[in-house]
């Protein structure tokens, strides 16, 4: 996820979350709940002091990852709409 879409889904601004990722703001617990919420995370992994699990993905899952992360924010949003419709498609089977 980009920080671009990260503010959008959270409603923060570009510079909050930018500011805030690079300690030079401390967030409120509001911006914090916000930020848990656009990253479909629960807040206490936000502020714990033990790193997340690895996330492990298949070859494909990588090397499709890779293609999208240097595409525009607008055709990472299209094939995620693509890819929503496919595995909808895949699992209505």
């Amino acid at each position: 996820m980009t920080q671009e879409q990260l503010c959008e889904v959270a409603g923060l601004s570009l510079d909050a979350v930018s500011r805030i990722e690079h300690g030079t703001r401390v967030p409120t617990l509001d911006t914090i709940e916000r930020l848990a919420r656009g990253l479909g995370v629960a807040v206490s992994s936000l502020i714990s002091d033990t790193p997340p699990a690895k996330m492990e993905f298949s070859p494909t899952a990588t090397r499709v990852a890779r293609m999208l992360d240097a595409q525009p924010v607008e055709v990472q949003r299209a094939a995620e709409k693509m890819v929503v419709v496919l595995v909808g498609i895949a699992t209505s089977r």
